[in-house]
């Protein structure tokens, strides 16, 4: 999927060369909403950043939710000639 690449290859830089401060976070968060911003409308109708934080379960970790809301592909077009 080219919106889950676009996001790795966005926070890709920052994996064990950073320590998990608020800045971090702050930075990573706004990476990401400009990362969703340039796909929102164009590749999938929305495009949110719901949540960005440090895992508890594992300090290391950060995780992110994310909420897209796909286009419907035109499978079908019916056309409808009246004389």
């Amino acid at each position: 999927d080219f919106v889950a690449k676009l996001l790795r290859s966005q926070v890709k830089r920052f994996i064990g060369r950073n320590n998990i401060t608020s800045q971090l976070l702050e930075t990573i968060a706004l990476s990401m909403q400009s990362a969703l911003a340039s796909v929102s409308g164009s590749v999938v109708a929305e495009a949110t950043l719901d949540s960005l934080e440090q895992s508890s379960a594992g300090p290391d970790e950060i995780i992110v939710g994310v909420s897209l809301v796909p286009f419907y592909p035109a499978n079908k077009i019916k056309i409808t000639i009246i004389i």
